[in-house]
């Protein structure tokens, strides 16, 4: 059995729930996010301060896959000028794990079309580490966001109330698309 924010329940209905199920093994996991967000620690973090500077709810926090899934050089590019067509503005995590192969020992960097981080700065921000993936998702100005809709994303998410573009590729995923939608 499963709850997340089982805190909120009283002591008598969780201790009612938890006598009539069967016999096994229950462990306490405790919440999977934080219940309060604290202000961002690092004010200086460069997707902040980028945030900062546009519109309310223009920002599509836009491609996050995951540590999981991947990409080729091709769906790379190819994506790279969707966003760029769309003219939207998004931030873009591009890490080890969308390179390609994730289990070659190789270090590359994600290449882009030739050009695209310059043609795109003032509507994008491509970010080649870590990212504060809360923090943006509670920013005000955060609209929306791509996901491949693994399980975590998907409750992190829902959790701070920004909509899915959903791109399930493998495994949990598709099912976890399709509930979100």
């Amino acid at each position: 059995m499963a709850m997340s924010k089982a805190e909120y329940l009283p002591q008598e209905i969780i201790i009612d729930i938890l006598s009539r199920l069967p016999a096994k093994k229950q462990w306490a996991i405790g919440s999977v996010l934080p219940t309060k967000l604290d202000r961002v620690s690092n004010m200086n973090n460069i997707c902040l301060e980028w945030l900062n500077k546009q519109s309310p709810r223009s920002i599509l926090y836009s491609i996050s896959f995951g540590t999981t899934s991947s990409f080729s050089d091709r769906e790379i590019k190819k994506l790279a000028m969707g966003l760029e067509q769309s003219k939207q503005r998004f931030i873009w995590v591009l890490r080890d794990a969308d390179r390609g192969d994730i289990f070659t020992e190789e270090a590359r960097k994600v290449e882009l079309p030739e050009g695209y981080e310059e043609r795109v700065r003032e509507v994008a921000l491509v970010v080649r580490e870590w990212a504060p993936q809360l923090e943006i998702w509670t920013h005000s100005l955060t609209g929306g966001f791509m996901s491949h809709c693994g399980w975590n994303s998907c409750i992190e998410s829902i959790t701070m109330g920004v909509p899915i573009a959903a791109w399930p590729m493998h495994s949990d995923q598709p099912k976890n698309g399709f509930l979100v939608l």
